[in-house]
């Protein structure tokens, strides 16, 4: 394994500067920089969040080359999801993570005689949390301890020994293995060795396309969203959101991109996240955020609960995996329940000082979302006796029909938009991305998108330069930006979705190289992001291509010429089959 890792088939193309980087493994993952000079990196513990990760612990903060005392940078840098090479004048340095999360540094060329390869070995845990920890020091190794997480136990073995200079450690150089960690947990736990085929790649949906910038970017946002999928002894497994400052589990991420790891064939993937989800819900509230030590930071309110249901009904739609899911059905009914117990005003997803002062957009949107993926589903299980509870409740209680009509009452004539929030009966518009809402699900009027692109309308308030805008600093978000792409196919405007698809497709390796980050004009976000590799999958599988379930059946219509998408087929799982379609020119 190590040889297949260190000198197996790297790309052609090798990065220069100074770049961050992710090489990760379901239990495990390194950032670092692509010419290996040490730096800090992260602000939810400043300048910490980088380094070697057993999850919920930070084992390592850098590794470099050290000759003669002085630091030496990499010349250039080639990069696989798992794997990163480095090359130096006379030598090469790999480093590498097993799919049982071992992690191995590997010299090979003739490095100088005082070239030493130094870890900074400064243990941590996981933002807002505490620990303490514990070593055991042998001839050619060092054990890592937890007290907090007493499962936490990492060994350090050193092929040609080890020096110990305060927080560094010091491996001589040579050309053979210098270095290998491995997880005690991971290497003797079979329930999660089981999990690393059913994660993988292999049965991914497959794109047949002469376009090679596609089919890279394409394959890179499925091995973003495998290189952000983590297990976590007592907490569970699933789609953590970002590198570096998010690498624990978020519902709104999780469920705005389960449409894509479903477009991909990450259907494992979806589950185990939705199954997370399901396990932190309290009463049928999906959590906001569940950091890895396993403490809930935030409890989340409507918008996570509305949409919960919805990418639990999405995921059985298309995998057809009922029997397995009766606990999802169960909690996607109570967190109806909880809306309906609560009410719908209350915290959406704008984080502003207003926030819970009226109802939310994309609360009542979601919402609706849910209910309508409900009918869907029910055509398939009509004698599954939670379905038919759930479709009968909310025949009750919560009708697409009202929803709708309160959907109508957010629009402002005026402003052509739809409001971000009503307070006290009020359309309130506070020029935010959740407009575009109605028209991402396809439920807003056809004049009213007309009204909303026009050069009164409001696209204009919240865009720039064909992406879709965040807040008062024109930050940008490929997330929005993506959804945005959906909502002007789903009204047949396929050059304006075409000049917002364009501006998703540049941010790809805009600050790491093969990586969708979370915002695509500004540095300070997350280089790695999960729903940003997400809705390109969806925007291209699922807008573009047009691919749809009608019945028990997938369905392709192009939204666009196929002479212009250069993709000639595709092969994606559909209800425990793998289907390939063809599209004809």
């Amino acid at each position: 394994m190590i040889a297949n890792a260190c000198s197996g088939k790297f790309p052609d193309l090798s990065f220069e500067g100074h770049r961050p980087f992710t090489i990760s493994s379901l239990f495990s993952y390194f950032i670092g920089f692509t010419d290996l000079i040490p730096d800090k990196i992260g602000y939810h513990d400043p300048g910490e969040m980088g380094g070697l990760w057993y999850h919920p612990i930070r084992l390592i903060r850098n590794i470099f080359i050290d000759v003669d005392g002085k630091i030496v940078k990499a010349e250039s840098c080639r990069l696989l999801p798992y794997s990163a090479l480095f090359q130096f004048p006379s030598f090469s340095l790999c480093l590498s993570i097993e799919e049982d999360g071992t992690f191995h540094a590997f010299i090979e060329g003739n490095p100088p005689k005082k070239a030493r390869l130094v870890l900074e070995l400064m243990p941590r845990p996981v933002w807002n949390s505490i620990d303490t920890f514990y070593y055991q020091y042998n001839d050619d190794s060092i054990d890592v301890m937890s007290n907090a997480f007493p499962w936490i136990h990492i060994n350090l073995h050193f092929k040609n020994g080890y020096n110990l200079l305060r927080s560094d450690l010091i491996a001589t150089s040579g050309s053979d293995l210098v270095l290998t960690i491995s997880s005690k947990f991971c290497n003797e736990n079979s329930l999660t060795k089981s999990l690393i085929p059913k994660l993988a790649l292999e049965g991914s949906t497959e794109l047949n396309s002469e376009d090679e910038l596609t089919l890279e970017r394409f394959n890179s946002a499925k091995a973003n969203i495998i290189q952000l999928t983590k297990y976590v002894e007592g907490v569970g497994y699933g789609l953590t959101a970002g590198h570096p400052d998010f690498p624990w589990f978020f519902g709104i991420d999780t469920l705005l991109s389960v449409k894509g790891l479903l477009f991909a064939g990450l259907d494992e993937i979806a589950y185990g996240s939705l199954n997370l989800m399901s396990r932190f819900s309290f009463s049928g509230r999906v959590p906001h955020e569940i950091i890895t030590s396993g403490k809930i930071y935030n409890q989340g309110d409507l918008e996570e609960t509305a949409l919960f249901p919805f990418a639990v009904y999405r995921y059985l739609v298309y995998t057809s995996k009922i029997g397995e899911s009766t606990h999802l059905l169960s909690t996607a009914k109570q967190s109806f329940q909880y809306i309906f117990d609560h009410g719908l005003a209350g915290r959406g997803i704008m984080e502003d000082a207003e926030a819970g002062t009226g109802i939310d957009l994309d609360t009542v949107v979601f919402l609706y979302m849910s209910l309508k993926e409900l009918e869907q589903l029910y055509s398939f299980y009509k004698d599954n006796e939670i379905i038919l509870d759930t479709l009968d409740w909310s025949k009750h209680n919560l009708s697409m029909r009202q929803l709708k009509r309160l959907i109508d009452a957010f629009w402002i004539d005026e402003r052509n938009t739809y409001a971000n929030r009503i307070v006290n009966g009020f359309p309130k518009d506070n020029k935010f991305w959740t407009s575009i809402l109605p028209f991402y699900a396809g439920i807003g009027d056809r004049e009213h998108f007309e009204n909303f692109i026009s050069s009164t309308g409001g696209l204009h308030n919240i865009s720039r330069n064909g992406e879709i805008t965040v807040d008062a600093m024109n930050n940008s978000m490929p997330i929005n930006t993506g959804m945005f792409v959906i909502s002007a196919l789903n009204y047949g405007k396929t050059e304006i979705a075409r000049q917002f698809f364009y501006s998703l497709e540049k941010s790809y390796s805009k600050f790491s190289p093969n990586s969708f980050p979370e915002i695509s004009n500004n540095p300070n976000g997350c280089y790695l992001q999960a729903w940003s590799a997400a809705i390109y999958i969806e925007d291209l599988i699922g807008g573009f291509l047009g691919i749809a379930p009608e019945g028990d059946v997938l369905k392709l219509k192009p939204a666009i010429d196929p002479m212009v998408l250069k993709i000639h087929s595709v092969s994606l799982k559909f209800r425990g089959k793998k289907i390939k379609l063809t599209i004809d020119e």
